[in-house]
């Protein structure tokens, strides 16, 4: 899991996201950000599966590219999942594959912050065989049957 930090880059085609204090609420006066472009991808999605900060005074802001002069996505703070065109499901499309994640919080309330999984489609991530073989003694000219463990 990745914690939001100062300028760091995930090239990984899948991961998860979280806020800088991890599982419990998130640090005071926080300017952090990160990047997520995963090599060769052709799509980007960043999907919250929880959100909490101090609305109007702790946030993230989501850019649609690699750095803060990117085209910004949205400023969200509050309750509700951040999401594109109002949809409130939670998920953040990149238009080429890249994202970056800037969160500001101040001085006076934390919250618990958020947690996101980042899914890329066309990377170079190496997949991962996952199988077992049915009968690892079978006679001789008798099939062999592979079971998928992912």
């Amino acid at each position: 899991m990745q914690v939001i930090g100062e300028g760091t880059t995930q090239t990984a085609c899948v991961g998860t996201l979280r806020d800088a204090g991890g599982s419990g609420s998130y640090p005071n006066n926080m300017n952090s950000f990160m990047t997520i472009a995963p090599e060769n991808a052709s799509v980007l999605q960043l999907i919250f599966t929880a959100f909490s900060t101090e609305v109007g005074n702790d946030y993230i802001e989501i850019y649609d590219g690699e750095n803060l002069e990117s085209p910004l996505i949205g400023r969200f703070d509050g309750e509700e999942l951040p999401s594109m065109n109002g949809s409130a499901d939670g998920i953040i499309t990149a238009s080429n594959a890249v994202l970056t994640i800037h969160m500001t919080t101040n001085a006076i309330f934390q919250k618990s912050g958020f947690v996101a999984e980042w899914l890329a489609d066309g990377g170079t991530d190496t997949p991962q065989a996952a199988f077992e073989i049915s009968d690892s003694n079978s006679p001789l000219n008798s099939p062999v049957f592979f079971i998928d463990a992912s």
